[in-house]
């Protein structure tokens, strides 16, 4: 009886060690569909995977991730379901190692995405206690504080995520923001200028400096800093509309024109709160155009 026991014990592990192996296989099929855009072939290997271990936490992370960033959603109900099944995904990897600080990371941005944000903060906060190396757990935990009205901790972790990485561009982009926002123009400088520096083809710094800029009444250095912006991200429709304020500031009313029409139908921004001032201020360029036009200049 003991040397059947015994040989059943091996049988198991040989069979354990096989669908392990077989899994981690499926897994990286699944990661190289993945990589050439075939969407629903990743999707099944790595539910395959996971089919012959149900603890492999790769396969389990990388269905997450599909459901919350690349399947499409043709409304909100569908858009939550899709939610809902990238959570269970990323709980279950979670389940396998509760320190991994991607998939805390990554339920942090799912809870965000909620509006979630104690929950959203409290991930972030994880995940930066598990991996002090992962500068983005520190950005959007600001982004957290900084909805929580709590801007001196919102400060802190900007400083965090930039002591974690330097070329992690967006947090210099949000302290120098937070910064201009409290009227701190001269200390949101100092911060974006350094940023530019060490990450010159970050648009949102260039974009959040032109601001600076144009709030000091340094009209060049606005034109400068958002044009630079606006080619570093071309979709970026606040860049186009603040591009054009300082251009009619400027007297130059034929380009402003052109930026504010790009920002007009950017439809990213139709819900924006600055559409109305542009559609006005469009159709006061408008009218100066025809004036100097009038006066053959």
């Amino acid at each position: 009886m003991r040397t059947v026991l015994i040989s059943l014990v091996a049988i198991l592990a040989v069979s354990c060690s096989k669908a392990h192996t077989e899994s981690i296989a499926l897994t990286n099929k699944g990661i190289k569909a993945y990589q050439a855009n075939q969407l629903e072939e990743a999707i099944t290997l790595f539910n395959a995977a996971v089919t012959r271990n149900p603890k492999n936490d790769q396969a389990l992370f990388q269905l997450g991730m599909i459901f919350m960033y690349d399947k499409q959603a043709k409304d909100d109900a569908e858009k939550a379901r899709l939610l809902d099944t990238a959570e269970s995904f990323l709980n279950q990897a979670l389940a396998q190692n509760a320190k991994n600080a991607d998939v805390l990371f990554q339920l942090g941005r799912l809870a965000l995405t909620r509006n979630e944000v104690d929950s959203a903060l409290n991930r972030f906060q994880e995940a930066a206690q598990f991996n002090p190396n992962l500068a983005a757990a520190f950005y959007w935990a600001g982004q957290c504080l900084e909805k929580k009205s709590k801007l001196s901790d919102a400060d802190d972790q900007y400083r965090k995520a930039i002591e974690a990485d330097p070329f992690y561009g967006r947090a210099f982009a949000a302290l120098g923001l937070l910064y201009l926002n409290q009227g701190a123009e001269e200390a949101a400088k100092a911060v974006l200028v350094e940023g530019a520096k060490i990450n010159p083809d970050e648009a949102a710094i260039h974009h959040n400096l032109g601001l600076v800029h144009l709030t000091l009444g340094e009209l060049d250095e606005a034109v400068s800093e958002l044009s630079r912006g606006l080619e570093l991200d071309p979709d970026d429709g606040m860049a186009a509309y603040n591009l054009a304020t300082a251009l009619v500031r400027k007297q130059r009313y034929k380009e402003a024109q052109f930026y504010l029409k790009k920002f007009l139908v950017n439809p990213d921004m139709q819900q924006s709160e600055a559409i109305e001032p542009a559609r006005q201020l469009l159709s006061a360029v408008g009218v100066l155009l025809a004036e100097l036009a009038e006066q053959g200049q």
